[in-house]
């Protein structure tokens, strides 16, 4: 993208910027929502943006993508987190 390293660390911030939202959002979404449902979702998501940042064109549209990414992570933590927590063991 011949981006100097200024727009370069708007692409990785945008990434970070997107697992605040999606790890704020994705706790709150699991509790309505079902735990899997969401999980699944962000996943999905997470998914899907990962891919689309391979074909990205244009700087700006890979820091979107690299938004989605992060919000996709962000709301399937929290997710894992309390599933998790609920199948396993209390000693564990």
């Amino acid at each position: 993208f011949h981006s100097n390293p200024a727009q370069t660390s708007a692409a990785i911030g945008a990434g970070m910027l997107g697992l605040l939202i999606g790890y704020l959002a994705g706790g709150m979404w699991s509790d309505r929502r079902g735990r899997r449902p969401v999980l699944a979702a962000g996943t999905a998501l997470f998914g899907l943006a990962s891919i689309a940042c391979a074909f990205s064109a244009a700087l700006p549209q890979l820091i979107g993508w690299r938004l989605a990414t992060g919000i996709g992570i962000g709301v399937a933590m929290p997710a894992i987190g309390a599933l998790l927590a609920e199948v396993l063991p209390s000693g564990r």
